[in-house]
C-alpha cells in the first residue's frame, strides 16, 4: 500500500510545536488554573482559533476602525501643524499649507 501525506484518520493527526519560555510558562499557569495538561489547553485554543470565523471577523472590523482612526488622526495632526503655524506667525494660511503638504505626505 502506498504511502500517503495525509492520515489515515485525521482525528489522529499529531500535530507539535515549540514554545519559547515565557509562551510556555503562561501556558503552564493557564492550564494549571483550569486543571487540564498543558496540551489539551493548547489544542483548544489551536481548534478555537480555526474554528471561530467570528472571532476573525471581529479581528478584521477592529484593524479597518484602527486604520480608519489612525487616518483621522493624521488629518486632525496635519491640520494642527498648519494652525500652530499660521498663530505662531511662521507662514500665512497657504504657505502653512504648502508646508504640511509637501513635510507629512
Amino acid at each position: 500500500m502506498p504511502r500517503t501525506l495525509i492520515p489515515r484518520n485525521p482525528a489522529r493527526a499529531c500535530i507539535g510545536f515549540r514554545l519559547d519560555e515565557e509562551s510556555h510558562r503562561i501556558l503552564t499557569q493557564r492550564a494549571a488554573s483550569l486543571k487540564v495538561s498543558i496540551h489539551e489547553l493548547a489544542r483548544f485554543y489551536v481548534l478555537q482559533l480555526l474554528h471561530d470565523r467570528e472571532y476573525h471577523a471581529k479581528v478584521g472590523r477592529e484593524i479597518v476602525a484602527l486604520q480608519q482612526q489612525f487616518i483621522q488622526q493624521r488629518v486632525d495632526f496635519k491640520l494642527a501643524v498648519e494652525a500652530l503655524l499660521v498663530s505662531a506667525g511662521h507662514a500665512d494660511p497657504k504657505e502653512a499649507k504648502a508646508w504640511v503638504e509637501v513635510n507629512f505626505s
